[in-house]
């Protein structure tokens, strides 16, 4: 009988812990709905969520997920990168439900986190949201998420997901191409007709990891899409050809796309024909030398260089000449780098050009190009610059802004800007920008409109380089951007390094503007990160305090 009762009383506690939260868990969403609101207690916050996550609770994993649309962007990273890493056996049940979550930012960021957690428990419910979701970047997630998880069933939902059409069939057409699915290819083909633009470039994606020889007539004729994205991915995908006839029968639209009346198109257009690395390459780059008149013609020097490892100089005549003449051999091809082929002339190749390097920008060269300066509004940049110059951090920008603008080349256009995101709760952000319709002619009165602009432009808040970085680029005219800081990021859609420079490199792929950093920060860390996302950029870092 005693038994019994020490039984029953045991199942008693049992159900009444069930819903119960453990006083550590508890304690820790306390006080990460306590600091919710306090601006200059979010680094606390976050120490708050990995704590909480280390319980491995279903409790926990539900404040997390609820923390993907919080009302700080940057905490939505955090939270995604806290789950992706998390332990315990409710974490996937949780996230699966979250995918029903009425929330789309939640939705998909769930999605995203189950596919990093390659969790096979969980495509079952992804196959169902890329089927049914009304959002296209939940479906998208849905898709990736399932090509990383790669099983036969969810191969089998991304099969589907490619029949059904529209935006998100071109999702998963690149995930079907990732993992190697060869009898997807026809239905590949056949998408690149697609009405949005999203579908035909995952298809030539998907057609570019499978292999295009046997698509090249298909792919090529996408070089007369409407959409610039379609077009830089057709090069892109035809950089990926490796039979002889198949190279033969794109040269016509690799010709056409070098002349493209949209320069990101040409620009890479040229990085594809690197990619190439065949005899073709060379003569088309060399045909393109002569007509190109704008920047470009750097980039096409550039991957000339590379292929043969031959100074010819800006001369197509030069270039012809040699290759004639040459046995029409290539150079040993390198690693590709991670951010591409593509980057900023140097100041002494400039000089060849006939260009020259008209002035420059903290002794970053300035070419004619269309130009976007943007400065940080943290509240560091109010400091002085060093102890033994009292000047203001910001005041030695708009200084050098001055002389930059004054010594623009004729026929170059600028603008200038910042993004602010405030000190205060609930965050608020802007763009502003000395012309808010774009880049301007360097007149003397818009010089002389930007000075007075960016005079009055108060500095506090928080930095947020992404979205610094990737709002210049709503301007398709702008062909380089030259960023300053003092420091790194605290605020915006990413902080953390890596998750940053990886979305900007995805930002730049139908946007291959050249990036330039500035750096006035005083940690070798910061100084760092300034110098990656100006090699992400292909551009350069200028450290004038170092």
């Amino acid at each position: 009988m005693r038994v019994q009762l020490w039984l029953a009383i045991a199942a008693c506690a049992l159900m009444a812990g069930a819903g119960a939260i453990h006083a550590d868990d508890k304690a820790d969403i306390k006080a990460i709905d306590d600091f919710k609101s306090e601006p200059f207690k979010q680094y606390e916050r976050e120490d708050k969520m990995r704590s909480l996550a280390k319980s491995g609770s279903a409790e926990a994993a539900n404040k997390l997920i609820e923390l993907l649309a919080d009302d700080y962007v940057h905490i939505r990273d955090a939270a995604s990168d806290i789950l992706i890493e998390m332990k315990g056996d409710p974490v996937h049940p949780s996230l699966a439900r979250a995918l029903s979550h009425k929330n789309a930012e939640i939705r998909w960021r769930a999605a995203e986190v189950l596919g990093f957690r390659l969790a096979a428990d969980a495509v079952k419910e992804l196959a169902e949201k890329l089927r049914t979701d009304k959002d296209l970047l939940v479906r998208e997630a849905c898709a990736r998420s399932l090509g990383a998880i790669g099983n036969e069933e969810a191969r089998k939902a991304l099969q589907e997901g490619l029949k059904q059409g529209g935006a998100s069939s071109g999702a998963c057409a690149r995930a079907l191409g990732q993992l190697g699915q060869a009898d997807a290819a026809e239905r590949m083909e056949k998408l690149l007709s697609a009405k949005e633009w999203q579908a035909a470039v995952g298809a030539l994606d998907g057609l570019a990891l499978l292999g295009p020889d046997a698509h090249v007539k298909a792919v090529a004729r996408c070089a007369a899409s409407k959409d610039w994205r379609v077009r830089i991915a057709t090069a892109q995908c035809l950089a990926r050809l490796t039979q002889a006839p198949a190279v033969a029968e794109a040269r016509a639209a690799m010709t056409e796309l070098l002349k493209d009346d949209d320069w990101r198109v040409r620009r890479r257009t040229v990085e594809a024909l690197v990619d190439l690395w065949q005899a073709a390459s060379v003569e088309l780059l060399i045909a393109a030398l002569g007509g190109e008149k704008e920047f470009i013609v750097h980039d096409i020097v550039n991957a000339l260089e590379l292929l043969s490892s031959e100074r010819k100089g800006y001369s197509a005549e030069g270039w012809k000449m040699w290759w004639e003449g040459s046995k029409k051999e290539l150079a040993a091809k390198p690693k590709r780098p991670l951010q591409g082929w593509l980057k900023a002339p140097l100041a002494g190749q400039l000089a060849q050009s006939g260009s020259g390097d008209s002035t420059v920008f903290f002794n970053v060269p300035v070419l004619k190009q269309n130009a976007m300066f943007v400065f940080d509004l943290s509240g560091s940049m109010r400091d002085p610059v060093s102890r033994s110059d009292t000047r203001i951090k910001f005041d030695l920008a708009r200084e050098e802004l001055a002389k930059t603008l004054s010594a623009l080349p004729k026929g170059a256009m600028f603008n200038v800007g910042a993004y602010r995101y405030s000190s205060q709760y609930p965050p608020q952000t802007e763009w502003m920008r000395a012309f808010g319709d774009g880049v301007r002619d360097a007149t003397p009165a818009h010089i002389k409109a930007a000075n007075d602009w960016i005079a009055k432009v108060e500095v506090k808040g928080w930095g947020a380089f992404y979205e610094a970085l990737t709002l210049p680029l709503d301007d398709a005219r702008v062909h380089v951007i030259y960023f300053m800081s003092d420091g790194a990021p605290s605020r915006g859609t990413y902080v953390k390094r890596e998750n940053l420079l990886a979305a900007l490199r995805r930002a730049l792929r139908f946007s291959p503007v050249t990036i330039n950093t500035v750096t006035i920060a005083n940690k070798g860390r910061d100084i760092e990160f300034m110098e990656d996302i100006a090699k992400e950029g292909g551009g350069a870092c200028s450290k004038p305090l170092n």
